[in-house]
C-alpha cells in the first residue's frame, strides 16, 4: 500500500515478529492499569521513553512525545483542581494548591498515558504493514478488517504529520496581525489537511483494486509470515518478566 510508517532502522524490535508483538503490547496495556505503585509505573514510562528512543531515534520519539504533551499539560493544569482531598503540598494564601493525592494521581495518569503512546506507536514504526495485517489474521480477524486497522494506524500519524507541515507553510505566508488569530490561522490549516486527506482516497482505492478488492476475484497473498515457534522462549521470557514485575511493585 502507498502508506507505511515502518521506519528503516536496524534495531531488536524490527527483528522480532509481528504477533509476538501484538501479544507484548497486549500484556503492556493490561500491566499499566493493575495496582502497581505510582513509581514504578512512572520509571516504566520513562525506561519505554529512552527504549523508544533507541528503537526508532531521538527525533521520532520526540515528535511522539511532543504529540501527547498538550494532553498532559491540560491534566498537569487540572488535576490539583479536581483532587483538593489528601495531604497538602503546596499552600499559596490559605488555599490548597497542591495536595500529595493529586500529584500521585496525576503522575500515575500521565505514565499510563505515555506507556500506552509509545507502545502502539513503537508496533506502527517497527512493525511492516504486511506483516501487521499476516498477524492480525492469524489472531482471527478477517484480512479485510487486518488491512484496514493497518491502514488506519498508519494513515493517523501521516495525516498529522501533513497537518504540521502545512500549518507551518500557512504560518510562514501569515503576516504577524493573523498570527495572532490562532481560530483564523487554523482553519485554512485544517481545509487544506482535509484535501490532502480526500487525495489520498483514490491512492488507497487504485493500490486496493491492484490487490483484487472490489472485484470478483479472491485478493492474492503472497506474504506469509514464519512459524511462530522460534518466538516461544522470547515471549516466555517477556512474560515473566512482567509477571516479576508485577508482584514486585504490587501496590
Amino acid at each position: 500500500m502507498n502508506i507505511d510508517s515502518f521506519v528503516e532502522r536496524p534495531s531488536i524490535l524490527s527483528r522480532l515478529d509481528s504477533r509476538l508483538k501484538l501479544i507484548l503490547l497486549l500484556e503492556l496495556c493490561a500491566l499499566v492499569f493493575l495496582p502497581l505503585k505510582t513509581a514504578a509505573i512512572a520509571g516504566l514510562a520513562a525506561a519505554l521513553s529512552l527504549f523508544a528512543a533507541s528503537q526508532t531515534g531521538f527525533k521520532r520519539a520526540s515528535k511522539v512525545f511532543g504529540s501527547v504533551l498538550p494532553v498532559i499539560l491540560i491534566m498537569l493544569v487540572l488535576s490539583p483542581l479536581t483532587e483538593r482531598a489528601g495531604d497538602p503540598l503546596l499552600v499559596l494564601g490559605g488555599t490548597v494548591v497542591l495536595t500529595r493525592q493529586a500529584l500521585d494521581s496525576l503522575l500515575r495518569i500521565g505514565s499510563r498515558f505515555l506507556i500506552l503512546t509509545f507502545g502502539f506507536s513503537l508496533l506502527i514504526q517497527t512493525t511492516r504493514q504486511g506483516d501487521l495485517v499476516e498477524a492480525l489474521v492469524c489472531f482471527g480477524l478477517s484480512y479485510k478488517a487486518s488491512l484496514t486497522v493497518s491502514l488506519i494506524l498508519r494513515f493517523l500519524p501521516s495525516l498529522s504529520h501533513a497537518f504540521s507541515q502545512i500549518s507551518e507553510s500557512h504560518l510562514l505566508r501569515q503576516s504577524k496581525a493573523v498570527r495572532r488569530r490562532k481560530i483564523g490561522e487554523t482553519i485554512p490549516s485544517l481545509i487544506s489537511a482535509l484535501v490532502f486527506a480526500l487525495r489520498q482516497i483514490p491512492l488507497s482505492a487504485m493500490a486496493l483494486e491492484q490487490r483484487g478488492f472490489g472485484g470478483s476475484v479472491k485478493p492474492s497473498r503472497f506474504h506469509k509470515l514464519p512459524g511462530f515457534g522460534s518466538s516461544v522462549w522470547a515471549l516466555a521470557a517477556f512474560s515473566a518478566a512482567a509477571a516479576a514485575f508485577c508482584l514486585l511493585f504490587w501496590k
